[in-house]
């Protein structure tokens, strides 16, 4: 799943879009009170100033390539911080135990 939100991301930087998820989406939280107004709002491309800025979307992109890169670090050391967090406490070698 990790993946391919990751895929997606990828995906919108590089068409320098990614519309909001509630504004100009009709269909979004149906069972949610939003405005009519928000819904039937041309949808809003979070990304547009990728298109006006080439400078900033070249940083985004060099982060975004950096943190692909790093991803299967960043997972590791996260779950292992959560897992302790949990109440799971993790071994020298990386084995998660549940508590005695």
């Amino acid at each position: 799943r990790l993946r391919d939100l990751l895929r997606f991301l990828e995906k919108a930087l590089l068409e320098k879009r990614l519309n909001h998820f509630i504004i100009g989406n009709s269909a979004a939280l149906p069972d949610f009170d939003i405005p009519d107004v928000f819904r039937s709002a041309q949808p809003l491309n979070l990304f547009r100033v990728f298109v006006t800025h080439g400078a900033l979307y070249q940083t985004a992109r060099a982060t975004l390539a950096e943190m692909l890169r790093n991803a299967a670090v960043l997972i590791r050391e996260y779950s292992l911080e959560n897992a302790s967090q949990d109440g799971i406490r993790v071994r020298d070698n990386g084995a998660a135990t549940e508590p005695s």
